[in-house]
């Protein structure tokens, strides 16, 4: 905490008790006898300790006057982010947090094939949700909403998946037949499962 001009008495993290708010509750403003609003300078420079029955009250006030009769007075407060096992540290880091508040899968085996530096960034994010059957085509709209005309808007014929969007749909077929059949010879499919 050091001086503790910034640092919420109640809502930060300065003692070993971790946040009071959450260790004592709404009551203890009340039981404390300090506000809501105070920082740790104006408990060390206006708080009077007193007796408690309660003994996290005084364990509180415990805290107080180690904080009062320590030296760390005289540095300035100090933000500390929690990273990985409740370790604080004073550098923040977006990456850091990003990898502990997600849900880690293991790598994406062709990844590289749609993410790369020269990649249109609209294609490779069509390609990765096509890739990942998350297209918001008709099969899947219906569910939300089952009124909504799901019908292939190419050939107006049968309902609208990403196997019929990319492969079976005439229009689409014969696109997908020209620009890849002579890349992939007698590999070629039309099957979506297959590519």
């Amino acid at each position: 905490a050091g001086k503790g001009k910034h640092t919420s008495f109640w809502y930060e993290t300065w003692c070993k008790l971790g946040c009071l708010k959450e260790v004592m509750g709404d009551r203890g403003f009340i039981a404390m006898g300090i506000e809501n609003t105070t920082t740790v300078a104006d408990v060390l420079r206006n708080h009077r300790r007193r007796r408690h029955r309660v003994r996290i009250l005084n364990e509180i006030e415990d805290e107080i006057d180690k904080l009062r009769s320590g030296s760390i007075q005289d540095m300035d407060d100090v933000p500390l982010w929690r990273s990985a096992e409740d370790k604080y540290v004073a550098k923040f880091s977006s990456k850091k947090i990003w990898m502990q508040l997600r849900i880690r899968r293991g790598v994406c085996a062709w990844s590289r094939g749609v993410w790369f530096s020269q990649a249109t960034p609209k294609y490779s994010f069509m390609t990765w949700i096509s890739m990942r059957n998350r297209m918001q085509t008709g099969d899947k709209m219906q569910a939300w909403n089952a009124l909504i005309n799901t019908e292939c808007v190419l050939c107006h014929e049968v309902q609208e998946t990403c196997q019929h969007l990319f492969f079976s749909c005439p229009y689409s077929f014969v696109l997908w037949e020209c620009l890849v059949k002579g890349i992939l010879k007698e590999r070629f499919t039309a099957v979506w499962d297959d590519i």
